[in-house]
């Protein structure tokens, strides 16, 4: 006799056929009669620009939501927030990179130099009264060491993964059927943040206010202001930011040719596309801080790589 499933509603249905409770849940019934419900489209229209992203919450309510948001830091010094704003700065603090309700992501810039570079040395990982702190050769929670890899509830329903693969940490932050930001760090100089399209305009800190307007994300008069306003603000001994200069002037690099080799690596058929979709006035900045990150690195090419690999994402 065929198996039958009884579902939370009372509604029962024989092995092998669907049970749609409601539009966007789809429970079938295996030969055990154990039945198992997924979030599904059903009939509902499908997403489309600007929100082409689906989103179900645990109770499978469907939402449309935008493309995931991805900020980076490259070498220490050069962001992209979400929107498309670059900018370079040599911290010497703790910084606010990403807001979102309960949730707080911090970059801890105090400390050592790396090829003459000011980086990031740990990240915390904050959800209210939960605290995750992420350093090179250790990971704790609360002050408790965590051995990695880890799945770890934290306060607010959220649930944190963290992985390992020995060149990078990266770290997830679920609810609700999402990921609502996910860290990720070489434990070196580079580091990305990625965030749930459910959260654009609803974020701050360096990373920018993820609402699709470049112009905006530096919200300050000067960058410098910019950046002090996300300094943590207990901190003590924390220096201004300097302000930007030319490093080549300080070292023996040829910047006319240094900038030349640093386009034709970026027009090289590894990097075209990226290159030709780009407009001239992004790419000529760009391709400027290139050229800085190798003057800074006294005329190391490879202290680039990080910013190539930024460009390709």
């Amino acid at each position: 006799m065929p198996a039958r499933c009884t579902h939370e509603d009372g509604t029962k249905w024989r092995e092998g056929t669907v049970y749609n409770p409601t539009e966007t849940v789809e429970c079938t019934c295996d030969a055990q009669g154990i039945h198992t419900c997924k979030c599904g489209d059903g009939n509902t229209p499908p997403c489309d620009d600007p929100t082409p992203v689906t989103w179900f919450n645990e109770e499978c309510e469907k939402t449309c939501v935008p493309e995931y948001g991805l900020c980076t830091g490259a070498a220490g010094r050069h962001f992209v927030t979400f929107d498309g704003e670059d900018f370079v700065f040599d911290g010497d603090c703790t910084y606010v990179i990403f807001d979102f309700e309960d949730v707080a992501i911090l970059a801890d810039y105090k400390g050592e130099d790396t090829k003459n570079l000011k980086v990031a040395v740990g990240f915390d990982v904050g959800v209210e009264g939960d605290l995750l702190t992420l350093k090179k050769n250790q990971v704790s929670l609360n002050d408790g060491a965590v051995e990695v890899p880890a799945s770890l509830e934290l306060a607010r329903g959220y649930q944190l993964d963290l992985t390992d693969i020995g060149l990078k940490y990266t770290a997830t932050l679920h609810k609700d059927g999402r990921d609502v930001v996910e860290l990720m760090w070489d434990k070196e100089s580079s580091f990305s943040v990625r965030a749930h399209g459910s959260t654009m305009d609803q974020v701050e800190g360096l990373c920018g206010d993820f609402d699709g307007e470049i112009k905006n994300d530096v919200s300050e008069e000067t960058l410098i202001d910019y950046v002090k306003s996300w300094t943590v603000k207990d901190m003590e001994d924390c220096p201004e930011p300097p302000p930007p200069q030319d490093h080549c002037k300080e070292v023996n690099v040829d910047k006319e040719k240094t900038s030349a080799d640093v386009k034709a690596i970026l027009t090289s058929p590894l990097f075209k596309p990226c290159y030709d979709f780009l407009e001239e006035d992004v790419m000529v900045p760009f391709i400027e801080n290139v050229v800085q990150q190798i003057c800074v690195c006294f005329g190391d090419l490879d202290c680039a790589c990080a910013m190539y690999d930024q460009f390709a994402t």
